[in-house]
This record gives C-alpha cells, sequence and structure tokens, in this order.
C-alpha cells in the first residue's frame, strides 16, 4: 500500500491526468502521432508507452491486451505461462485438509521432471492449503515448470542431516522411546500434522510399536524423510499466478531507451516484456527500472 500510496502522491503532484475505468481498443500509428482509440475517447500522442503487465491478476485490469496491442506493432511474443504460482496436489480431499496451513521451514524441494532430470533444488519455507502447495520455494520452483509437463517433487524434510545421520537418530530415539507407537516417536521428528500422511505413504501403520519396527521399515522412514512425494498435480491457474513469464521478444527492443526497434517513439516496459524473476521485489524492480529507462529518454 506504501508503494501505491507513493504513486498516487506523484501522479497528483505532477498534475498527470489519470483515466480509470478506460480500455484502450485499437492502437495505429498516423504519421508521427499514435492514435489511441478507447472505449470513452480518441487521443494523440507523439510518444506511447505500453505499460500493460502479464496475464495475471486480472482484477487488477492486466488482462493480457499489452500483448494484442504490440503485435499490431509487427512485435513477436514469447509464449506466456504462470510463473510465481501455487500447486495442485494429488492428495484425497480429507488428506489436504488434514495438512492446510502447515507451514515447513528449512526445507528443501527438488523438482524433477519426466526425463528424470533435476531442474530445480531450493531450500526455504512452504506452506500446505486446501488445494495443495505453496510458500516461497514452490512459487520460485514454479517459474521452472510448465503446465503441460509431467514431473514429480520431492521435500527433503531433513536437509541439515544425511542418511546415515538419520538412521542414527532413529535408533537412538527407538531405544528410548522402544514401547511408544511410531506414530508417538515420529514427533520428535517431524510436525504432528504431517505424521498419518508420512506414514500412509510408505504403508506403515501409526500404532506399530518402535520395538517392532524392522529394519526395511527404518529404512523405508529415513528414505521418506529424504524423499518425501508431494504428489504435484498441476500448477495453477494464470489467474493466482503473482507473475507472467513470456511476452514481448525482448530483442526487439533497445535495453538503452526501451524503445521499440520496430517502431520509433513506442516504449514497451515491465512485465509485458519477456523478462521476469524469482520472488524477492525483483519483478517490481524490472518494472520501475523499465520504466526508468523510458521515461528517461522520451523527448
Amino acid at each position: 500500500m506504501e508503494i501505491i500510496e507513493l504513486f498516487k502522491k506523484l501522479i497528483k503532484d505532477l498534475k498527470i491526468t489519470f483515466k480509470s475505468e478506460t480500455t484502450v481498443k485499437d492502437l495505429i500509428k498516423e504519421d508521427d502521432f499514435f492514435k489511441i482509440t478507447s472505449n470513452s475517447a480518441i487521443n494523440y500522442s507523439r510518444n506511447l508507452v505500453i505499460a500493460c503487465g502479464g496475464m495475471s491478476y486480472k482484477v487488477t485490469g492486466s488482462n493480457g491486451d499489452g500483448y494484442r496491442l504490440v503485435q499490431q506493432f509487427g512485435h513477436s511474443i514469447k509464449p506466456i505461462k504462470a510463473s510465481l504460482v501455487a500447486m495442485n496436489t494429488n492428495l484425497n480431499r480429507d488428506e489436504k485438509l488434514e495438512l492446510m496451513g502447515l507451514s515447513l521451514r528449512n526445507v528443501q524441494v527438488s523438482v524433477v521432471n519426466k526425463k528424470n532430470k533435476f531442474i530445480f533444488k531450493e531450500f526455504g519455507e512452504m506452506l500446505f492449503t486446501h488445494f495443495g502447495i505453496s510458500g516461497p520455494i514452490i512459487l520460485s520452483a514454479s517459474s521452472y515448470m510448465d503446465n503441460d509437463e509431467e514431473y514429480k517433487i520431492f521435500l527433503d524434510l531433513k536437509p541439515a542431516l544425511n542418511y546415515e545421520q538419520i538412521n542414527n537418530k532413529l535408533l537412538h530415539i527407538f531405544a528410548e522411546e522402544h514401547l511408544k507407537s511410531i506414530g508417538k516417536v515420529l514427533e520428535n521428528l517431524l510436525p504432528k500434522k504431517l505424521i498419518n500422511i508420512f506414514l500412509k505413504s510408505i504403508d506403515l501403520d501409526y500404532y506399530k510399536k518402535a520395538c517392532d519396527i524392522t529394519k526395511i521399515e527404518r529404512e523405508a522412514i529415513v528414505n521418506n524423510l529424504k524423499h518425501f512425494d508431494l504428489k504435484y498435480a498441476s500448477l495453477r491457474s494464470i489467474d493466482e499466478a503473482i507473475i507472467t513469464a513470456g511476452g514481448v521478444n525482448v530483442k526487439e527492443i533497445d535495453p538503452k531507451t526501451m524503445e521499440s526497434k520496430l517502431v520509433k517513439n513506442l516504449y514497451i516496459v515491465g512485465e509485458v516484456l519477456d523478462v521476469d524473476a524469482l520472488t524477492g521485489g525483483y519483478n517490481l524492480q524490472i518494472a520501475f527500472s523499465t520504466a526508468h529507462q523510458a521515461a528517461m529518454n522520451i523527448e
């Protein structure tokens, strides 16, 4: 909200005409002027900046019109897709509700494509939701994924420990709490909300006593702690994505001025460009920096 209020103040102080509830229907260039046809009027301008955003969060007005408008000037568009977006999982409804709201810190997420190649691996925080998974590392992972591809997503619940260290820790806990159920014992290692589904995924009875756990079952627990399958199904809709990946081919833009190489006095900035980054304010910075470059170079 502070950024929004700052922009409102600048608009007021600089006496900039700001038209809301206005949809640009058509853009053409007539001689040295751009003819801008909207739902309320026809305007002319010597310079034109297209800063329409991507297709994410359509309620803000960023509905993808920018791509249509720049194509009228001959610009090419790299394929559009959701980026920094949450994911659906294949867990059933009861399992999703059981996990909903659970936040995990200091875990490692790995994404593997259908060729069994790791395309993403990162430490951080994640969150289970009513539809699947979200949180910083999940959003970052989505930047490397396409919605029409198959993936497996694994979670290392104990990234600071290797297999041998976890196995030794389990043996120690089992020796001290041998009469407790494996479900209760795992409270030493996992959040309570995760234990039922964790054990179900390796077909282990929650109430089986620690002293009755076999070596093979213990190894399954260790492997699951290091390689827990998040049951990835798909990316969420682009309507829910924080940003849009893809857009105007940057080879068609002068990076020093943000002016189109195809049309003089046409400037293209922000998310409508094929430029995107991970979480951390980088995408806002891209929008601000490209807009600044354009503004400084408009005569």
